[in-house]
């Protein structure tokens, strides 16, 4: 707008843009980044939280997702960590411990499955419609996959498949893992880490695959 008075951005998630009106007086303007809002109107935190737009996993649990000013009711979904009990109903604050058991769950009530960071045993059976997502901070306040890593291992059989699907074609996603194939132990005997047979519906995306 003028020398010595540089357009910045006043806080994070923010952009600052130097615009003319229709007087030809120029003006600097601060708006939220894209997919962010600033819901407590205090600038020096800039556009603090980040809308969700419901595709996809969420990136946080316990907050505000939706950025409406209003803590989300997180009974969404399935929780899973390698602290909880797979006696518990799944909730956010009482988890449950093995990632068959809360897709099942999730398939019985409509829900998806959100998985935090740790190694959990396999086998993993997909099932169709239930999504799952890992990569989350353990209290599910923040969703990084490679911050908060997640390894899904099969001990005990060796070769034998971790993650198992057969015959799905509802729109299923698997998300945000790592798949860890384990080592054949006989001669001539395969090492299989995915076995995936006519799932249609399946999509993969953000996973890693290592083999035995």
């Amino acid at each position: 707008g003028a020398c010595g008075q540089p357009c910045v951005e006043p806080g994070a998630n923010m952009v600052a843009e130097c615009v003319v009106g229709s007087s030809f007086t120029p003006a600097c303007e601060t708006r939220c980044a894209d997919g962010f809002v600033d819901v407590d109107w205090f600038v020096a935190n800039g556009c603090e939280c980040e809308r969700w737009d419901g595709e996809g996993p969420p990136p946080t649990l316990g907050g505000d997702s939706n950025c409406d000013g209003v803590v989300d009711d997180p009974d969404e979904f399935i929780y899973v960590t390698t602290g909880g009990n797979d006696a518990d109903p799944g909730t956010l604050l009482r988890p449950l411990r093995t990632l068959q058991v809360a897709i099942a769950r999730g398939g019985e009530v409509g829900k998806d499955v959100l998985v935090a960071s740790g190694i959990y045993d396999g086998p993993v059976d997909v099932t169709g419609s239930v999504d799952v997502a890992g990569g989350y901070r353990p209290d599910f306040r923040d969703r990084d996959p490679d911050r908060y890593p997640v390894f899904l291992e099969r001990r005990g059989a060796p070769g034998q498949p971790v993650l198992r699907c057969t015959q799905i074609s509802a729109s299923t996603l698997i998300n945000g893992v790592t798949i860890v194939g384990s080592d054949a132990t006989t001669p001539g005997e395969g090492s299989t880490a995915a076995y995936i047979d006519r799932c249609s519906g399946l999509e993969l995306s953000h996973v890693t695959v290592v083999a035995g």
